[in-house]
């Protein structure tokens, strides 16, 4: 996605690798990239995941929820490019674009 690394830039974050499932629908899990970064996100342990919808993670909201407490888990916070983000306080009360 083109606009990622001048969103990263703009926020302070450095890349440390990409993952594109491209023409593959978000409704499926079966995406080879989807399967690498929930792979990887425990051994890389990057601080942001930015991604430019919440769709990507899944559509089934029980299981965009577990993948998303998988992602946090590791230690990861989510940063979406295209949607108001939720902060990570405890809360999680307020929204941050």
């Amino acid at each position: 996605m083109e606009q990622t690394p001048a969103f990263a830039e703009e926020h302070g974050y450095h890349i440390v690798k990409e993952y594109e499932d491209a023409a593959m629908s978000g409704t499926t899990s079966d995406r080879p990239q989807y399967q690498l970064i929930l792979s990887e996100v425990g051994t890389i342990r990057p601080a942001v995941l930015v991604l430019w919808k919440t769709d990507w993670l899944g559509r089934d909201r029980y299981e965009l929820a577990n993948v998303k407490r998988r992602i946090r888990d590791a230690g990861c916070r989510i940063c979406l490019i295209v949607e108001p983000t939720p902060d990570d306080s405890p809360d999680r009360s307020s929204w941050r674009r």
